[in-house]
C-alpha cells in the first residue's frame, strides 16, 4: 500500500547522535553515508536490525520498542544535551524530535513516503504497518464491521483509533515476531 523513494540529500552538519526511526531511514541513510563517531539510536528491534546489516553496533535501542511515548521519553533521557540528526519521510509524524529542545534536533528529509493504493478482497484479520498504511488502503477499501485490526506501534494505533474510528489491537512490540505470537494465539 505504500512504496518509498529516495530523495537527494547531504549530510553536512555532524551531530553528536543520529537517530534512525525505520529500517527505511536507516537504508536510505547509510546507503549513502558512513558514521564515524555519531552515537547511533534507533525506535526499535526491526531497525535495529537494518542499522546492524550494515556492520554498525547500536548506542540506544528503547526497553518498549512500539511504545512511542515512553521510548521518546527514555531517548530524550538517555540523549540529555547531545544533538541529534533524524533522517526522515517527508511525511514523518516526528514523534522523538518533537519533544527535544529545538536547538539540539536537526531533520534531513531523505526519503518519499508514497501512497499506492489497491482493492484487497475480504479479508478475517487486517494488518496495519504505518498511518500511511491505513491511508492508503482507506483511500480505495473499507474495513468490515467485526474483523480483527492489529497495529504495529502506538502511532498506527492512534491513528485507526482518532482518524478512522476502528477500534484496533496494538501490538505489544511493533515487529513481525509479535504477529506472528498474535496470530498463533487467536488460532490455538
Amino acid at each position: 500500500m505504500i512504496q518509498f523513494k529516495p530523495l537527494p540529500f547531504e549530510y553536512i552538519q555532524k551531530c553528536d547522535c543520529i537517530f534512525f526511526s525505520s529500517p527505511r531511514s536507516a537504508h536510505f541513510f547509510l546507503s549513502n553515508n558512513s558514521i564515524s563517531t555519531e552515537l547511533i539510536a534507533v525506535a526499535g528491534e526491526t531497525t535495529k536490525r537494518s542499522v546492524e546489516s550494515f556492520g554498525y553496533s547500536l548506542d540506544f535501542v528503547p526497553a518498549n520498542s512500539g511504545k512511542v511515548t515512553q521510548s521518546s521519553k527514555q531517548f530524550a533521557e538517555w540523549l540529555g544535551k547531545k544533538t541529534v540528526l533524524f533522517p526522515v519521510s517527508t511525511i514523518s509524524n516526528k514523534s522523538y524530535s518533537s519533544s527535544l529542545p529545538e536547538d539540539q534536533v536537526s531533520i534531513i528529509e531523505i526519503y518519499e513516503t508514497q501512497l499506492a493504493p489497491q482493492q484487497i478482497a475480504e479479508c478475517d484479520v487486517y494488518v496495519f504497518t504505518s498511518p500511511s498504511n491505513v491511508e492508503s488502503f482507506m483511500s480505495l477499501n473499507a474495513v468490515p464491521e467485526k474483523k480483527e485490526i492489529i497495529a504495529f506501534g502506538e502511532s498506527t494505533s492512534n491513528y485507526l483509533l482518532r482518524k478512522e474510528g476502528i477500534q484496533n489491537l496494538q501490538l505489544p512490540t511493533a515487529s513481525i515476531v509479535a504477529l506472528i505470537d498474535i496470530l498463533q494465539t487467536k488460532r490455538g
